[in-house]
């Protein structure tokens, strides 16, 4: 199936924002920090559901969401656990990473913008916005 620009930039915000709401829960898991785990407990569950209206503006354009890609995934988790097994990632580089990540998913988003969509779905993604910078500007250690 060929995909149309709209299709394509909103399923790679799709695609991102699943990644990134499996990466909050993995973080949540291993926070030392009880604030820093509720937090990331608490994104990755708003994440799923910004996830999940881009799901359904994928669908207006006629077109089926894309899913993360499972063994890029698996392996960022690994890594990521073998850090925190090793002591190597604490609370402030779970922070650290997930403000990393935060970064590259706004630039996905502001992608996302620039692309003529219809209103509803230029709606969700600029909710995708306004949540990541948000985000950003929460997590431990600076804002956006």
């Amino acid at each position: 199936m060929i995909r149309d620009e709209r299709q394509a930039r909103l399923n790679d915000l799709l695609v991102a924002c699943k990644s990134s709401a499996e990466d909050y829960e993995q973080a949540a898991e291993l926070a030392e920090s009880p604030a820093l785990a509720d937090f990331c407990r608490a994104t990755a569950e708003y994440r799923w559901k910004l996830a999940d209206a881009l799901a359904a503006r994928v669908r207006d354009l006629h077109d089926l969401p894309r899913e993360p890609d499972p063994d890029r995934q698996l392996l960022d988790h690994a890594l990521t656990r073998l850090r925190a097994v090793l002591h190597l990632a604490g609370d402030r580089d779970l922070a650290a990473e997930r403000r990393d990540d935060d970064r590259e998913l706004l630039e996905i988003a502001r992608v996302a913008e620039g692309t003529e969509l219809p209103a509803p779905a230029s709606e969700t993604v600029r909710g995708v916005t306004e949540h990541v910078r948000a985000t950003l500007e929460a997590l431990p250690g600076g804002a956006e």
